[in-house]
């Protein structure tokens, strides 16, 4: 049936109702099917101008009279929206990022969907709508890659090590190319760049919106994901922007949400997630003490001492070793905390148990026990109670 529609031009004559009727009910008919159209049968400049007619006629005006954001038609625009941007974020995996840019920057796009995920958490209190799955998984999609090269330049914040790490977490991830737009060169005159409507992103009131959703009960699992993962998205370590995020992160109390997140051991999803971004935060000599004194225990039940199926993925254990080394570099007292979990033991394991792990993984617990070797030195307890010798800390490791 489905091969038949597609086949007799059913997707063109749908197109065209869509754009020439106004009439309500039959554009909730219409965009109920084209709800479950594939993204991937429409040429890029269709998907363009079905989104900017999806602001125009129907978000903008659900977002004028707020009774109407529960509608039919106005759910339905938002999830073709989210079914665009997934398609999008799969372009920009394989290297093409230029459909994910286009939606990013059409007129009014990331600004409808922030107000709309206010307009269901604040006004109807219905943070674990659907609706707002599909707002938040749309960002999320959207702003990888959004810090670019112009605001890196404008706002550079080298911090110190932390850049190496999360680039070996996201390696074959990122897009293999970068196109550059016309006249979007970095301008001499920082009062010559051009603002970007997708900058509210990064607001004050954005921030403290995707806090809302992150210490609500109520959200759900995958809104919760997505909502760390723009978070994650605003968060490279060259940018100025994320000390404010970090700071308005903690003072939210966002921080206790992530430390029992680590706990939910049913959805490895949300734990990578969580992990992810608290190595985004530790940049922040505050966040970075809070997680050594609350979340030592924790991280290292990330850390298995098995070489079963039961170990944590590479994308969980290599983000929580990257956290545990900048925690202990500088602190001698969160050092002793992990002597005190039985941290010490769990690296060596890692280290020294073959056929688990890869060499990004290895080379982090050695540089982890480094740290941790330096540290004894300088605290009577870690020289009194830890097992580690300078012959483990040099030799090699097992892979």
């Amino acid at each position: 049936m489905q091969d038949a529609f597609y086949e007799t031009d059913g997707v063109k004559v749908i197109l065209e109702m869509f754009f020439e009727t106004r009439d309500t009910a039959v554009l909730d008919y219409i965009t109920s099917v084209m709800l479950v159209i594939p993204p991937g049968k429409l040429d890029v400049k269709t998907i363009s101008d079905v989104t900017g007619l999806l602001i125009r006629t129907v978000i903008n005006f659900g977002l004028r009279n707020p009774e109407d954001a529960r509608l039919p038609l106005f759910l339905n625009g938002i999830g073709i929206i989210r079914n665009f941007s997934d398609l999008a974020f799969r372009d920009f995996q394989d290297g093409n990022d230029h459909m994910i840019i286009q939606l990013r920057e059409h007129k009014h796009l990331v600004s409808c969907l922030i107000e709309t995920v206010r307009l269901c958490v604040t006004k109807f209190d219905e943070v674990e709508s659907q609706c707002v799955e599909n707002c938040m998984c749309t960002l999320e999609n959207l702003s990888h890659d959004v810090i670019d090269e112009r605001h890196e330049e404008e706002h550079s914040h080298k911090i110190s090590g932390l850049t190496a790490i999360f680039s070996k977490i996201y390696k074959g991830r990122q897009k293999k190319t970068k196109e550059k737009k016309d006249g979007h060169g970095l301008p001499t005159d920082d009062s010559e760049r051009p603002v970007d409507e997708y900058e509210v992103l990064w607001k004050d009131a954005s921030i403290g919106l995707f806090c809302k959703i992150i210490t609500n009960e109520k959200t759900q699992p995958i809104t919760l994901r997505t909502t760390m993962g723009v978070l994650i998205n605003l968060l490279p370590f060259n940018w100025h922007g994320a000390v404010n995020i970090s700071t308005k992160l903690r003072n939210q109390m966002v921080l206790p949400v992530l430390i029992d997140c680590l706990s939910d051991l049913r959805d490895h999803v949300l734990v990578t997630k969580t992990c992810h971004l608290i190595l985004c935060l530790i940049f922040d000599e505050k966040n970075k003490y809070l997680f050594g004194v609350c979340a030592m225990k924790h991280l290292l039940c990330m850390l298995s001492m098995k070489t079963n199926s039961d170990t944590f993925s590479e994308d969980i254990v290599l983000p929580v070793l990257s956290i545990l080394t900048e925690i202990v570099r500088d602190h001698e007292d969160l050092a002793w905390n992990l002597v005190k979990e039985n941290g010490i033991e769990k690296i060596k394991f890692i280290k020294f148990t073959p056929e688990i792990y890869s060499v990004e993984i290895k080379e982090k617990t050695s540089e982890l026990l480094s740290v941790l070797w330096n540290n004894k030195h300088k605290h009577v307890y870690l020289h009194d109670s830890s097992t580690l010798t300078k012959e483990e800390v040099k030799a090699d490791y097992v892979l």
